[in-house]
Parts: C-alpha cells; sequence; structure tokens
C-alpha cells in the first residue's frame, strides 16, 4: 500500500500528523466547492488536507479491513469499523480533495474507499448513517453520476427513515440512553448531532420523487428548534422524548460540560443543520434558529472566552503563551469545551513549562 501511494504521490515528503480532527471541516457539505484560487486560507487548508490524507494512505497497517480513522501517537493510520460514526470522513475527504485539485489520484483512492462502505446502506443501528453515507457516497455520486452510488444512497434514505417515530415527530438517535449521572434511561434519545443527517432525506426526496424523506427531515427539524434549541440560541446537547406519547421530557448532555451548558461542537452541528433546512425549505424559521444560533456562539465566546482565559492563564504564570493558545485551538477544533481544554493545558505547562505542543496536546487528550 505505501509504494502504491508513493508511486502516486513522489514529490510528497512524510508530515507528521497533529491533528485529524481538525480537517473533518472540509467533509461537512456535498455542495460544490467554491475553487476560488485566490483565496490563500482556502488553498493553503487544502494544500495541508492533501499532505495530511497521502500521510494516512501511507501509512495504513497492512491487512486493515476497516475505514482510516485518525492518526495514532506513533504516526500511523488508526482504523476504525465501517459502521463507526465518522466512517464517511476519510473517503468524503478524498473526494474534495480530488475535486479541488483535479489530482485523478485521489479519485482513485475516494472510489476504492467509498465502495468499502457499501455494506452501510442498511445499517439501521443509529442515525450515522446519514452523513456517513452523504459524505462518502453523496459526493461520489454528485461528481461522478455513477448510478450505483444513486441507488446506495436511496437504500440508505430508506434505512435512515426506519428510525423516524410519527408519534414523537423525530429520528431517533440510540436506541435507548443513560442520563449522565446514572439515574434515568431514556427510550427515545435524540442528539443535535441528528440535524447533519437531514440533507441525504433531501436529496433522495429529489431523487426519488417521494415526499415522504422530505417530510421526515421537515418534522425532526421542527421538533428539534421547538425543544432543543433554548430562547437564547445555546442547544441541549440531548433531548429526551415520550416515544408512545411523542412528549418531550427533558434535556439533557452526553458530552458536554452539564445538562444547562452549551457544547460548542453540538452549535456547528445545528447551524449546518438548520441553514441546509432552509435552503432546502426556504422556510425562515429555520434560517432564524441559525442565525440565533451563531450570535449565542459568537457572544458566548467573546464573553467566557476572553475572561476564563484571563482566569486560567494566571495559573500558570510561567507558561509559554505561544504553546498554551496552540494547544487549547487544537483542542476546542476537535469539540473539547474551551473552559477544561484551558485548565488543563494550564495546568499541564504549569507541571512541564518547557513540554513541546506535541507533548502538551496528548496530555491533554488524556485527561480531558
Amino acid at each position: 500500500m505505501k509504494n502504491k501511494v508513493q508511486r502516486h504521490f513522489p514529490y510528497l515528503k512524510k508530515n507528521k500528523l497533529l491533528l485529524l480532527g481538525a480537517i473533518t471541516v472540509l467533509v461537512c457539505s456535498s455542495n460544490a466547492l467554491a475553487q476560488n484560487n485566490g483565496n490563500k486560507l482556502v488553498s493553503d487548508n487544502f494544500d495541508f488536507a492533501k499532505r495530511q490524507m497521502v500521510h494516512m494512505l501511507e501509512n495504513i497497517p497492512q491487512g486493515e479491513a476497516k475505514m482510516p480513522h485518525s492518526i495514532n501517537g506513533k504516526g500511523n493510520t488508526s482504523c476504525r469499523s465501517i459502521y463507526w460514526w465518522t466512517s464517511g470522513f476519510f473517503p468524503g475527504i478524498l473526494w474534495y480533495i480530488n475535486e479541488y485539485t483535479g489530482d485523478k489520484a485521489f479519485e482513485s483512492f475516494a472510489k476504492k474507499w467509498t465502495e468499502k462502505l457499501e455494506p452501510v446502506k442498511t445499517f439501521k443501528g443509529n442515525h450515522d448513517i446519514g452523513f456517513m453515507m452523504y459524505c462518502s457516497f453523496g459526493n461520489a455520486y454528485r461528481l461522478t453520476q455513477n448510478e450505483k452510488y444513486k441507488d446506495i444512497l436511496i437504500q440508505s434514505a430508506y434505512s435512515l427513515a426506519t428510525r423516524f417515530n410519527p408519534q414523537v415527530g423525530t429520528i431517533k438517535s440510540w436506541d435507548s440512553w443513560r442520563s449522565w449521572e446514572n439515574k434515568h434511561v431514556f427510550k427515545y434519545p435524540v442528539i443535535i448531532d441528528n440535524m447533519m443527517n437531514l440533507e441525504l432525506l433531501f436529496w433522495a426526496s429529489k431523487a426519488t420523487g417521494d415526499p415522504s424523506f422530505r417530510n421526515i427531515a421537515i418534522s425532526h427539524a421542527e421538533k428539534t428548534m421547538k425543544y432543543q434549541i433554548r430562547k437564547d440560541g445555546s442547544s441541549y446537547h440531548l433531548a429526551c422524548y415520550d416515544p408512545e406519547t411523542g412528549n418531550f421530557i427533558k434535556g439533557e448532555t452526553s458530552q458536554g460540560y452539564s445538562n444547562e451548558s452549551t457544547w460548542s461542537r453540538g452549535q456547528g452541528w445545528g447551524i449546518y443543520g438548520f441553514t441546509l433546512c432552509y435552503r432546502e425549505t426556504k422556510d425562515p424559521r429555520f434560517l432564524k434558529t441559525a442565525q440565533r444560533i451563531i450570535v449565542e456562539l459568537k457572544d458566548k465566546i467573546a464573553v467566557t472566552g476572553i475572561e476564563s482565559a484571563a482566569t486560567v492563564k494566571s495559573v500558570a504564570v510561567a507558561a509559554n503563551t505561544e504553546i498554551y493558545e496552540e494547544a487549547v485551538a487544537a483542542l476546542t477544533m476537535l469539540g473539547f469545551a474551551q473552559a477544561p481544554s484551558q485548565k488543563v493545558t494550564a495546568q499541564i505547562l504549569k507541571e512541564e513549562p518547557d513540554a513541546p505542543v506535541e507533548k502538551v496536546i496528548k496530555l491533554a487528550l488524556k485527561r480531558l
């Protein structure tokens, strides 16, 4: 595998990967990319992503049948099951790089890794099939118009639709969920991440002429907008419903700081999801909701970001400021909340003031 990749990319040297998570933003949309060669930010990030993907392709373990997921501390590609929620990101990034650069080698690799996901089309175990398949096969079909890819996407939409309960009006995320304080088990949990899966359903309605997919997506967005987005524009990570009555029970968190906190990555899911709902429906309520989330997130960063940074940095006066800021930025890009990232980073630098940023990040990941 390694030699095969090097034949395709002889001009690229190996690069040590710090964080793969930062480039998953490249697979958040399957719309045509704006190929603005004058935009240095875009071109620089595509160059970086391309080097990272070559590194991953060169370092896949021999005989590995799973999907590349990230890079481990030794610089080798770490793989997960094709049923893991990030499985569509790797082929999706390959398609985007192929589209942006025109590099045919990436098209070949994109096809190979996309087609490994075909068995997922009948997966009904959770909601993640939406962006697992749309990041991968959605981009594959958009760029190649291969009818086989279209059929796989349609089957994937049918599989996702089986998790919709008309009584509740939403797509069920997980089969059940035990609250973080271990006091309750909820039978119909819906997480804000689910907004990312609606794009597959909107596409399926247009591809098949069947309005049921679109109706499910709209119903899910409306219910999420009503119960999961708070009045100030922040969101619950998780909404719990009664599957029999359809009533909203309460909002909780699975990955945020507390039930009433705002999970930053969840805000990102909401912004994208409600924006796409507006794009597909032109319903101004969805656009207004996306705008509310953006304003809330901006205001919270402006207020708590500055104050907490000043407070936490005082704990480690001798800490290297540049290392501190780079480590915190990397951790927040990976989805960790800013405040705990700052606290952990400051503590590590207090203990090891001369630690390089790579070590600080690794130690922080173990503590968060």
